[in-house]
């Protein structure tokens, strides 16, 4: 019987994260859609280039535009 609910459990959490994990992805996908239209709207092409390659001035950029948190 424990293996039932064991199982249960594991199939449950694995859902779950499966969830989590394709809404995460969603929801970053989004984040940058966001800040590359800003960033087209405004003409900062160049900045846009820039945080393709270099991750802490994505995350600068996401902060400024108030899409994150610091």
């Amino acid at each position: 019987m424990y293996d039932v609910f064991a199982q249960i459990r594991t199939e449950g959490h694995d859902e779950g994260f499966d969830e989590g994990f394709s809404d995460g992805q969603t929801s970053g996908k989004n984040l940058i859609l966001a800040l590359a239209q800003h960033l087209f709207d405004t003409g900062r092409v160049d900045d846009l280039r820039r945080a393709s390659t270099d991750s802490d001035y994505l995350q600068q950029l996401l902060v400024e535009q108030g899409l994150v948190q610091a």
